[in-house]
């Protein structure tokens, strides 16, 4: 019963630490967006992304209507590949907020995605991708921490019991 409790806090935990992942990146590439929108000028957004991307793993990428990288967290976007056939930024850029999770080329690794469109243009078209992304390392992280701490809680709880069970057993 100890390993079956186990097993789905584990279950619990692990998804709960994925959405809440997710509510975070989109709740940072909304207010980002909401800066841009109110205008903000993107240079001014460098070092507050610089930043939080160093404390927190999360990496924030602006992308500008024609694909172009104007501003990345993390490296120097004059030297950044178009990213117009990216998903999440034709989502983005056609007016979608978006989330997914893929393979970077890039840096060869699986991360998660959150895209929003940010300023508008004459057209009403938005001018702007702001990208969030997060390396799936760093929630398996957090995946092993959880691990840990249920294997322990498990193995007290079935020694507790066990301590339990010889302790009656004597009584009798």
């Amino acid at each position: 019963a100890i390993l079956v409790c186990s097993a789905i806090a584990y279950r619990a935990l692990d998804k709960s630490v994925e959405r809440n992942t997710m509510r975070l990146l989109s709740d940072s590439v909304l207010l980002l967006s909401a800066n841009i929108d109110a205008g903000v000028p993107i240079g001014n957004l460098s070092k507050i992304i610089g930043k939080f991307a160093g404390e927190s793993g999360i990496r924030t990428t602006i992308i500008d209507r024609a694909g172009k990288v104007v501003l990345d967290s993390v490296a120097d976007d004059s030297t950044m590949l178009n990213h117009l056939d990216r998903v999440e930024v034709k989502e983005a850029l056609s007016g979608k907020t978006y989330q997914c999770l893929r393979y970077s080329q890039t840096l060869r690794a699986k991360f998660i995605y959150v895209s929003a469109p940010a300023g508008k243009g004459g057209d009403s078209e938005p001018l702007y991708c702001v990208r969030q992304s997060m390396n799936l390392k760093l929630l398996d992280a957090q995946r092993g921490i959880f691990s840990r701490q249920i294997a322990i809680f498990a193995f007290a709880a079935t020694a507790l019991a066990l301590l339990i069970s010889l302790y009656t057993a004597r009584k009798i």
